[in-house]
């Protein structure tokens, strides 16, 4: 089993390769966002949302394969393991198949018949759909070597490759105005190539790297029952959440055009860049969860659940909240261009980011169990009425901005619900303890590690060096707030002991 040491190196190694990634990943969309204009990103992003309405499968599948390969390591049995490798392959496969027939009728149909479209760019955005849907099959028959990847524990590699696969989006993205064609149309080809040779490398890697993932054919009807069992409930929790993000865009483009969508894509794109520091730590959590519970090591696992919300709720809030206090300037600087409900969409976004950041840990318990039928119904039907009751406020007159209060309200629902669940499947996993040992604490250390930031802020002018400033200022504040209310004495003794043992290593 991994170690607290390793997992807070994992997650230490994890974070700072994030930061690179977020800051080529924004100044990407920038550029994006000039070369294209503000109406064909506004195309881009909602084409782009219809076919992500498909890559639930993706990400389902990749978190159903994660846990049966991380389960099987947990067990040590690497001939199973090499079993369950290739059944998830030849599931991949079946599954990109099927999707791309589905897109292929269904979705030509929606794009070119319900969506609100300029005339003139109906054709472009077929290119981007059509290209879309190879990216989505490329990423699709990816997922079990990455999958692998994670479950190994390899996170140099994972964080190489993520470094890489964003610079070479920026990359290619500079080449556009070189092409004397279409640049909206280009940019679907030029983001299709990037998937395949992202494809290609993890393929290659996990084949001279990790001698127990090489696919060889093998076919087992219980085990690949199995997995399409747990990945279908998978699917359909991966479902509901997609409706809730990727329909939201639908939405919007129906009420209000491209324009809003811009909006929501740029919201989005922070979202992503800042959300991933969460998923870092969790994606260095979820090995050793599902390798404790295959122990049946609960004590231990049970004390990662508490303790990795807890860490992932604060380290999100040291990145977020000077971000949400300046957050026109920040997309103003970034962007130059600043499209209508932008700021607003965005700062919901991230405070939305932060519920949800709590859930992580619970729902990789639920994974590990195996047992998630009824877990998945209950949550996604509560992350199903995000939609239409997104569909009433705005039938009935209010803003754009209010399907992002709606998601507020849904999040905070689902994680109670969540927890709950999880405490049928482990009875140790409570809601009182999650209240007093996560949330209590990191709801405290908000409200004074917040206090300050948001008094200082008052004072302060839009500027590079306010935006700094501001930083340190909420740097501070959450550090202490965190330090001496959020953590107890265990966090304390193990962040003074990692604190050491990075200086003594320098010296």
């Amino acid at each position: 089993m991994s170690s607290t040491k390793t997992i807070a190196q994992n997650t230490l190694f994890l974070y700072f390769r994030m930061i690179l990634v977020m800051g080529v990943s924004l100044y990407t969309s920038r550029v994006i966002l000039n070369v294209l204009g503000v109406s064909d990103y506004g195309v881009y992003n909602v084409i782009g949302g219809v076919v992500a309405m498909s890559s639930f499968i993706t990400s389902s599948m990749s978190n159903g394969i994660q846990r049966f390969i991380t389960y099987t390591l947990g067990e040590g049995d690497k001939i199973k393991l090499r079993q369950v490798f290739a059944v998830s392959v030849n599931t991949q496969y079946l599954f990109a198949f099927i999707l791309l027939i589905i897109l292929e009728t269904a979705g030509l149909w929606f794009i070119n018949t319900q969506l609100n479209l300029p005339n003139d760019r109906i054709n472009a955005a077929n290119w981007v759909f059509q290209f879309s849907i190879l990216a989505l099959v490329l990423d699709i028959t990816t997922s079990p070597y990455l999958a692998s990847i994670i479950a190994y524990e390899r996170m140099s590699v994972f964080a190489y490759l993520s470094i890489l696969e964003v610079s070479l989006k920026l990359g290619l993205v500079f080449l556009l105005p070189i092409f004397p064609f279409d640049r909206l149309k280009i940019y679907a080809i030029l983001m299709f190539v990037n998937s395949f040779v992202i494809r290609i490398i993890y393929q290659v890697y996990c084949r001279v790297k990790i001698k127990d993932v090489r696919y060889q054919f093998y076919w087992n009807k219980e085990l690949f029952a199995s997995i399409i069992s747990f990945s279908g409930w998978n699917m359909f929790g991966g479902l509901a959440l997609m409706m809730g993000n990727q329909g939201l865009s639908v939405l919007l483009n129906i009420f209000f055009g491209v324009i809003v969508n811009a909006a929501q894509g740029i919201a989005m794109q922070v979202k992503s860049a800042i959300y991933g520091f969460h998923n870092n730590i969790l994606t260095a959590l979820k090995p050793p969860i599902i390798k404790a519970y295959a122990q049946n090591n609960i004590n231990y696992m049970t004390d990662l659940v508490y303790r990795g919300a807890k860490y992932s709720f604060l380290m999100l809030l040291f990145l977020s909240l000077p971000i949400i206090s300046k957050m026109e300037y920040v997309i103003q600087i970034w962007l130059k261009t600043l499209p209508d409900y932008a700021v607003t969409f965005t700062q919901l976004m991230l405070i939305i980011s932060l519920i949800d950041c709590l859930s992580g840990t619970i729902m990789t318990v639920s994974q590990a169990t195996g047992n998630i039928k009824k877990y998945q119904i209950i949550v996604s039907a509560v992350l199903l009425l995000q939609l239409p009751l997104s569909y009433v406020v705005l039938k009935l007159g209010f803003k754009p901005e209010s399907v992002f209060y709606v998601n507020i309200f849904i999040s905070i629902i689902a994680l109670f619900v969540r927890i709950h669940l999880v405490h049928l499947l482990v009875n140790e996993i409570t809601i009182k303890d999650f209240l007093i040992k996560t949330i209590f604490p990191v709801l405290i250390a908000l409200f004074f590690g917040t206090l300050p930031t948001v008094i200082f802020n008052r004072f302060l002018h839009d500027s590079f060096y306010s935006l700094m400033l501001l930083f340190f200022v909420s740097s501070i504040s959450i550090g202490i707030s965190s330090y001496f209310i959020a953590f107890d004495t265990k966090d304390r003794k193990f962040v003074n002991n990692f604190v050491r043992m990075i200086f003594t290593k320098k010296s």
